[in-house]
């Protein structure tokens, strides 16, 4: 029988299993698991200037909330020469934690362990599988940081198709739960597919993954690159603060100390009186916004289009604008489909919309047949998007609304649940005024520029309690 010792508390004598040989083996097993493949790839990890797994999860998540599971699933990891070395936790931490008091769910793949890939025993995919489910059971965020340098193809795993597990739990939790996906190192394979499935996908810019530019500038698949982990780590707890924990929940409303009121006296100087001329429309969302903060989302991808999220009386919303530096604020192909994609996660995610519209009707330099290509193949897009939302949707025309984009971009065929313009504004042709659109019912109502802000948040306070009744379907068939 196994010794026991007496711990005295208070009156009360507890026996204790402490010297129990299964305590030792127990602890033995908890260390391990947290010095992953030892001291030396963790020295080599940091040599290259880069975090942990678990190193970027303290980062990540509030001090001293994060509930590890699954440390001690143990792998078989294979090296160079095939020597088996048994590891604890399958290349992958798991577990929950808090973001700003808010629970969230994690995984971090872990590169120094297997190349952060795990092994043909499954382990990795089952523990990512098993984060997701608790996160759509909870109803909380998912954030994914991958570090994964080989790919399953690459060490002929037999259980390759484990991955479309994770597809699939990804695809189920698509507009249940937000899921952010940070690439902190390289992300081959099937990896891959994963993190671009997520609502939102950012990326430290060093990282091997095709480069950084083809996913921020070209392709569109990154939103976002960063400098330095810190830097990347920061801005998903940022995102995370304006999102909401599930669909089933309204945004966070945080005190606001911009008053609602307030009046942009800038704004009615903001619009050169030349329509040649171009300005920044971050400057005009800046100043309607609480605080001046916009945080963009793919800023690099499609310039002509801003999306990102705000706030408005403390309340999150989600801004589409023209840019009209880029190229004089038409839309394209890739805006439309940037832009889509946005609208839908606000969508998804009861995030009310404000639309900022300055379309002069087609890209400078281009033949009505190549603007008429990219606007049915990529536009009908965004016109879905904005048809299919049910989310209060604002729109302001700030100087022209021309074209097939007075409807693709909230307009009056869509359903817009408020429509202004600026006195300036130009609403279907360059040549009809705000008065003759507003005589028409083309917008509701025509505005100073200085009340933008004040007008804004009234209506948004307005229309916190709308509600849609669609008919019954499975789901719709939008032009992807």
């Amino acid at each position: 029988m196994a010794a026991l010792r007496q711990l005295t508390t208070g009156t009360k004598t507890l026996p204790t299993y402490i010297d129990h040989p299964a305590w030792e083996l127990v602890e033995g097993a908890k260390l391990r698991a947290l010095e992953g493949a030892g001291a030396q790839r963790v020295a080599e990890q940091h040599a290259r200037g880069r975090l942990t797994a678990r190193e970027r999860l303290q980062v990540l998540l509030d001090p001293g909330t994060f509930l590890e599971s699954g440390a001690l699933v143990q792998q078989r990891s294979f090296g160079l020469h095939e020597e088996q070395q048994h590891c604890y936790g399958e290349g992958v931490v798991t577990g929950s934690g808090r973001v700003y008091g808010r629970p969230v769910f994690v995984f971090s793949q872990d590169h120094t362990t297997a190349a952060g890939a795990g092994s043909p025993s499954g382990g990795l995919v089952q523990k990512i599988c098993r984060t997701i489910d608790r996160a759509v059971e909870v109803g909380a965020p998912v954030i994914g940081l991958y570090d994964s340098g080989r790919s399953g193809v690459e060490r002929g795993d037999i259980s390759l198709p484990g991955y479309g597990e994770i597809y699939q739990r990804q695809v189920d939790a698509s507009g249940v739960v937000p899921q952010i996906s940070l690439v902190m190192g390289p992300c081959v394979g099937e990896a891959v597919l994963s993190a671009a499935l997520t609502d939102v996908t950012l990326k430290v810019t060093w990282t091997q993954a095709g480069g950084m530019a083809p996913h921020t500038v070209q392709s569109g698949v990154v939103p976002g690159g960063f400098d330095s982990e810190l830097e990347a780590l920061a801005d998903v707890r940022e995102l995370l603060a304006f999102l909401p924990l599930s669909a089933s929940e309204a945004p966070p409303r945080i005190r606001c100390t911009d008053p609602e009121d307030r009046l942009c006296p800038y704004l009615d100087y903001a619009i050169p009186q030349s329509q040649q001329e171009a300005y920044d429309m971050k400057d005009v969302i800046e100043q309607v916004v609480d605080e001046g903060q916009l945080f963009e989302i793919q800023a690099d991808y499609a310039r002509g289009i801003i999306t990102g999220f705000a706030r408005l009386g403390g309340s999150t919303v989600g801004v589409v604008a023209n840019q009209p530096q880029v190229p004089a604020g038409c839309l394209d192909g890739d805006a439309c489909a940037k832009a889509a994609r946005f609208v839908q996660f606000c969508d998804a995610f009861n995030v009310p919309l404000i639309t900022f519209m300055d379309e002069p009707g087609g890209p400078p330099g281009t033949t009505a047949q190549e603007t008429d290509q990219a606007l049915v193949r990529h536009g009908a897009k965004l016109v879905y998007a904005y048809a299919q939302a049910t989310v209060p949707t604002l729109t302001v025309i700030t100087r022209n609304a021309s074209g097939g984009a007075t409807d693709i971009v909230a307009g009056n065929l869509l359903r817009a649940d408020v429509k202004l313009s600026w006195p300036f504004g130009r609403a279907g042709n360059k040549s009809s005024s705000p008065l003759l659109a507003a005589a028409h019912g083309v917008i509701d109502e025509v505005i100073f520029p200085r009340y933008t802000r004040a007008r804004l948040c009234r209506e948004l306070d307005l229309l916190r309690g709308k509600r849609v009744a669609r008919q019954p379907l499975k789901h719709g068939n939008p032009p992807l």
